[in-house]
């Protein structure tokens, strides 16, 4: 399956023969007969030294039972690494995508990444 960064508001889309809704920075993946296949929340975050980084490679370990990304421009790296975080290069600002369809695990990861969520231009 190929990977997939979007930033619209919502549309359909089909790769590999699975459709693809998404609404805002939540991407649903169904499968040919609409059935879910997993959710995934998107947020953008703005790092701006190695102690914001730290801070929130912290949090992003609380989340033991999902799977968590931070996109950066092509790269891909685990978000529960320090080294792979600060090997972005900082200042910058990346897209920390959950991999969990738990509405609960999805509303702590909000909260856990609010004070440095990215200004909307």
């Amino acid at each position: 399956m190929g990977s997939i960064k979007v930033s619209v508001t919502h549309y359909r889309i089909i790769i590999d023969r699975s459709y693809y809704s998404i609404k805002y920075n939540n991407i649903l993946i169904l499968n040919n007969q609409q059935e879910l296949i997993t959710y995934m929340k998107s947020i953008k975050v703005r790092i701006e030294n190695s102690s914001a980084a730290n801070a929130i490679v912290n949090i992003m370990n609380g989340f033991r039972d999902c799977d968590i990304d931070c996109v950066h421009g092509r790269y891909i790296i685990d978000a529960k690494s320090i080294l792979g975080v600060l090997s972005m290069g900082l200042p910058c600002e990346v897209d920390f995508v959950l991999n969990s369809d738990d509405p609960q695990r999805q509303q702590e990861f909000e909260w856990g990444l609010e004070p440095w969520k990215a200004k909307k231009q």
